[in-house]
C-alpha cells in the first residue's frame, strides 16, 4: 500500500467555535466523541466516510491543521525523521483499540503525523465536497524537501512546468500520486507548511462564506490552467485551508 495521507485534524483554542465555521461551511457530518482523560474529540466525516477531526490544541500552540501519513513501521518511520534532520514532536504512541502514531516535522519545520491503524486506512476521498482532496508543501529548499520525504517515506518525485507558476513537484508512492510541493515565495517568513485541500462544488462561494464566517483569504479564488480553481483561506482563529474545484475534462 502506499504511503498515503489519510487523516486530517484541526487544533484550536477553541473547539466549539471551530465546529460552528466548518459546520456552517462544509456538508460534515460533526459528531463529539467523549475520550474520557482525554476530553472531548470531535470527528468529521463527509457522507459517511470519516476524514479526521477537531481537538484543542496543546497551549502555546498557533491554531493548525496538521495530516497524518500511513507508514508500515511508526517507530522505524520517526527514526528516519530524525537520522535525515527533522523533529520528533511527540514519540511514537499507541491510541488503544486504534492504532499508533507520531507527530514530526521536516527540517523546515513542515508539521505531519505518521499514523499505522489496526485497520487499513484509505486515502483521502472520495472527492465529494466536504472531502480533502489534496495536501501541499510550501517549502523554502524543494530539493532538501524531496531528499526529506524521499527518505522518511519512500516518496519520489516529478517535476511539472505549470504556465505562469513556475514548477510543480508531484509526490508519488509506488506509482500513486500524494501530494504536491512548491517553492514558497522569496522573503514569506515562516517555516514550511503543509496545506490541506478541500472539495469545493463552488470556490467562489465558498470563499466568499469563508469571510461572511468571520475568516479570511489568503488567496482570492483564482484558476489554475487546466487543472481548476482554487483559493487559500484561514478560519477565525487563523488555521490555514484550501478550497478546490477541478476543471471541467473534456
Amino acid at each position: 500500500m502506499p504511503s498515503h495521507f489519510c487523516w486530517h485534524e484541526l487544533r484550536t483554542p477553541d473547539r466549539k467555535a471551530a465546529r460552528a465555521f466548518y459546520g456552517a461551511l462544509f456538508p460534515w457530518t460533526i459528531t463529539d466523541q467523549d475520550m474520557g482523560a482525554g476530553g472531548v474529540y470531535t470527528d468529521i466525516a463527509v457522507a459517511g466516510r470519516h476524514l479526521g477531526g477537531l481537538c484543542e490544541a496543546v497551549p502555546g500552540a498557533p491554531p493548525h491543521w496538521v495530516a497524518y501519513v500511513t507508514t508500515d513501521d511508526v517507530d522505524a518511520a520517526a527514526a528516519r525523521v530524525t537520522r535525515s534532520r527533522g523533529r520528533v514532536l511527540a514519540p511514537p504512541t499507541d491510541i488503544p483499540g486504534i492504532g499508533r502514531f507520531a507527530c514530526v516535522s521536516d527540517p523546515e519545520g513542515g508539521v505531519f503525523c505518521l499514523w499505522k491503524g489496526l485497520h487499513p486506512a484509505n486515502p483521502d476521498g472520495p472527492f465529494a465536497p466536504g472531502a480533502f482532496c489534496w495536501n501541499e508543501l510550501l517549502a523554502h529548499d524543494v530539493a532538501g524537501a524531496k531528499r526529506f520525504y524521499g527518505e522518511v517515506l519512500g516518496w519520489t518525485s516529478v517535476d511539472m512546468p505549470v504556465p505562469g507558476m513556475g514548477t510543480y513537484t508531484l509526490w508519488k508512492s509506488e506509482g500513486t500520486d500524494v501530494g504536491g510541493l512548491m517553492q514558497k515565495p522569496a522573503g514569506t517568513p515562516g517555516p514550511a507548511a503543509w496545506i490541506g485541500y478541500v472539495q469545493s462544488a463552488d470556490v467562489d462561494a465558498s470563499a466568499a462564506k469563508v469571510k461572511s464566517l468571520g475568516g479570511r483569504l489568503w488567496v482570492e479564488p483564482a484558476d489554475i490552467p487546466n487543472v481548476g480553481r482554487f483559493s487559500v483561506c484561514a478560519d477565525p482563529a487563523g488555521a490555514t485551508f484550501a478550497l478546490y474545484k477541478s476543471a471541467p475534462r473534456a
